[in-house]
């Protein structure tokens, strides 16, 4: 029979006279439409910036009633108002998230700085998920942040360093885990490293996580949704799984979540034993596995396959395999077999493998391993050397393994790489010069963090067929040996000059005596300091070919000189006197005039003039911009005269004409590079 005392039916929700006062006080009206919470506890003062009214006239704070209100407000109507809390309070909660993920101990700190803030950060309950233990870990403290993360998905990390005290040994791991255990549900991300060694760290650590009876023994398939089968937390929310512990002895295999993760798609797993599951691994698209080293030869090729056979999903594959001494046997469920086909990976784009032990050879599992992979889409190659990465060393200090033939002959099966790298004991010239020739899709191979572009040979690097070039001056000296190396690497060259036989003996010289794959000469008479010429130059050029690739403006004087002015004779001036009369009566306006219009205002008009056709040389070429070469002079930089002042002013001031012009065409979008080579003495 029922109690006379349990009521009939659940009370009434009403609004009670106690609720609606205490509502009252924290909303105060201000006018019939406008209405913002007060912050009775924020009473402190502030640097006087700003007053309430002015904070409340920013759109930000009025557009809506939000929680910053009641933070940014005060019943005080000239109570001050920090710039600081003008600000959106998503933009700074966003803020606070970044700084989070640098600093797990950032909200700590925020929250100290002032009410408002620590109003936020208490309120954002997202900021409060990352859960970093260490045997110095204080428990109640990361209890309690659990607490504050509230319903948020966790990501807890619980590590050891290997110099730090104490260490972790079972007792304080199972404390830690018994932390997080009502919280397992909630895992986002779980971290679990250990560097050094303690018996039986991986029972304290995930024993938590298994559930007492494997259905592996039992008659009928698993239920996830059945609490009372599996008998074992799940991990619905997982993500990302890593589990490290190198210097482990224990060869105990683990069933972890009850074999039920659905979100888990990153694992990386050194130094443990893991039933490898279709429900618990299914969905991987990234595994970085080292491998245990309780199983050798065809045992271990066989469990590494059959693992990558149940996560076929994957798309970045990361192994290593590596040899433990034991003494003992290590027993485990035995997988199914594999047969002879190959296991296939279908979605894999980069395969990294690596190598362990400094004195070791490939390990012939891993050959194994990659002979009998499907893939398809790999496109990335990455061979790792721990053994050179802990020291810091390159390949040079290594030898190659002797059975690096063998696999470099299993890798061109796949011919669909486009990038490979190579590192330590990986890397052997003749082998990776013989892969990259079997590799028709390969773009590029890094040995030794140097990337070196395929393709990239000298032929290539200068190779200029196709290639217009102009060169004033070129019939003799600098302007001479820039053509020939121009017209040596395929490209057809024009040499300008005054004097129009010297250029056709020339050209006529080179083109009798170059090889069939050499470029040829054209002489083209050009006087740089006259208008007429180079418009007659410039429309030859825009009939025979339509765009100029390269310029070179070489042509150049020496001038005037003072050689006076540094003998060491009795007659040479040496006072302030002897040295103006010498200088101003030595040298005239004309001169130079004369040599500026040679070495400087050439390289204007010349260039100017050929601008049109360069910038359709840019674009004949698809990556390739026309380029504008002005031979100018050290002197040109350096601060004494060397008896030839008028020289050198007009090499500086080609020099910085130079600048000049390639900062204006790259601000209005032209494709022209130009740059300047400041020869010495030769």
């Amino acid at each position: 029979m029922a109690s006379t005392l349990r009521r009939s039916r659940r009370r009434e929700l009403v609004l009670t006279r106690s609720f609606t006062r205490a509502i009252q006080d924290k909303v105060r009206l201000e006018s019939p439409r406008a209405a913002f919470f007060a912050d009775r506890t924020n009473g402190h003062t502030h640097t006087p910036l700003a007053s309430t009214f002015e904070a409340s006239a920013v759109p930000v704070l009025t557009s809506r009633p939000s929680m910053i209100l009641s933070l940014y407000h005060s019943t005080n109507p000239h109570q001050p108002v920090d710039p600081i809390h003008r600000l959106p309070p998503e933009l700074l909660v966003h803020v606070f998230a970044l700084g989070s993920v640098d600093n797990v101990m950032f909200p700590v700190l925020v929250s100290h700085v002032c009410h408002s803030w620590r109003a936020i950060v208490l309120h954002t309950h997202s900021l409060w998920r990352r859960v970093s233990l260490n045997p110095n870990s204080n428990v109640h403290m990361w209890g309690e942040r659990i607490r504050r993360a509230r319903l948020c998905t966790l990501d807890v990390d619980l590590a050891s360093y290997p110099h730090a005290r104490p260490l972790y040994d079972i007792d304080l791991v199972a404390l830690q885990m018994h932390l997080l255990a009502p919280h397992f549900t909630a895992l986002r991300s779980l971290d679990i490293r250990f560097d050094s060694y303690a018996p039986y760290l991986w029972n304290a650590a995930l024993g938590p996580l298994c559930r007492s009876t494997s259905y592996l023994w039992d008659h009928r398939s698993p239920n996830p949704g059945d609490r009372s089968f599996n008998n074992a937390v799940e991990a619905p929310k997982l993500e990302s799984l890593t589990l490290l512990y190198p210097q482990n002895d224990d060869f105990k295999e683990f069933n972890l979540f009850g074999g039920f993760a659905p979100k888990l798609t990153r694992v990386t797993l050194e130094g443990v034993r893991l039933t490898w599951i279709p429900e618990l691994f299914g969905n991987l698209s990234f595994l970085d596995y080292t491998h245990h080293g309780f199983s050798h030869g065809e045992e271990a090729v066989g469990e590494i396959l059959s693992m990558l056979q149940i996560s076929s999903r994957i798309r970045e594959l990361r192994l290593c395999i590596c040899h433990k001494e034991t003494t003992f046997q290590a027993f485990h469920l035995r997988r199914p077999l594999i047969g002879d086909d190959d296991v296939s990976l279908p979605f894999l784009a980069s395969l990294s493998l690596s190598l362990g032990n400094e004195d070791s050879d490939i390990p012939s599992e891993l050959i194994t391993i990659v002979s009998r992979l499907s893939v398809p889409e790999l496109k990335n190659l990455c061979l790792q050397d721990r053994c050179a990465a802990a020291l810091g060393s390159s390949s040079r200090h290594f030898r190659p393994p002797a059975a690096l033939p063998t696999f470099i002959d299993t890798i061109c099966r796949n011919t669909s790489l486009r990038s490979l790298m190579a590192k330590g004991r990986w890397v052997e010239p003749s082998l990776l010069s013989r892969l990259a020739a079997q590799l028709p899709l390969l773009k590029s191979i890094q040995v030794d963090n140097i990337i070196i572009p395929m393709g990239f040979t000298l032929e290539k690097l200068y190779d200029l067929n196709g290639r217009v070039a102009l060169v004033t001056g070129g019939g003799s000296g600098i302007g001479l040996m820039i053509a020939q190396g121009l017209a040596a690497n395929g490209a057809r060259v024009y040499i300008t000059g005054r004097r129009l036989q010297v250029l056709q003996n020339v050209a006529e010289s080179w083109n009798n005596n170059k090889k069939d794959t050499m470029g040829s000469f054209i002489a083209l008479q050009m006087d740089t300091t006259d208008k007429v010429s180079i418009r007659q130059a410039v429309e030859k050029l825009r009939n025979d070919e339509g765009k100029l690739h390269i310029l070179v403006n070489n042509a150049g004087q020496g001038g005037p000189r003072s050689d006076e002015l540094n003998k060491p004779s009795t007659t040479a001036p040496k006072k302030a006197e002897e040295i103006s009369r010498y200088l101003f009566n030595n040298e005239s306006f004309e001169e130079w005039s004369s040599l500026f219009a040679v070495n400087t205002f050439s390289v204007y008009f010349v260039t100017v003039a050929f601008l049109e056709l360069l910038d359709k040389g840019s674009q004949d070429k698809p990556g390739f911009t026309s380029s504008v070469i002005n031979i100018t002079s050290i002197s040109g930089l350096i601060k004494v005269a060397q008896r030839h002042f008028c020289y050198n002013s007009s090499k500086a001031a080609a020099s910085h004409l130079t600048k000049m012009l390639s900062t204006e065409f790259a601000l209005r979008g032209i494709p022209v590079r130009v740059n300047a080579i400041a020869p010495g003495v030769y």
